[in-house]
C-alpha cells in the first residue's frame, strides 16, 4: 500500500504512513480488549498471529 499511496487516496506517503501506524495501534489495542472474551487456546493464538502480522506490517 505505501508503495503507491495515491492509488489509495493519500497525499503524501508522510500521510500514508501515519494512517497506517495509526491502524496497527488500533489493531493492538482493540485485540487487547477482546483477548479476555476467548478461550485461552484461542487467545494465544490469535496474540502470536496477530504479533507476526504487526511485525510484518511495521
Amino acid at each position: 500500500m505505501l508503495l503507491d499511496v495515491t492509488r489509495f487516496g493519500f497525499a503524501t506517503r508522510g500521510k500514508a504512513e501515519d494512517y497506517v501506524d495509526a491502524l496497527l495501534v488500533r489493531i493492538d489495542n482493540t485485540f487487547e480488549q477482546v483477548a479476555p472474551l476467548l478461550n485461552p487456546a484461542l487467545r494465544a493464538r490469535m496474540a502470536k498471529r496477530l504479533r507476526t502480522m504487526l511485525l510484518r506490517l511495521a
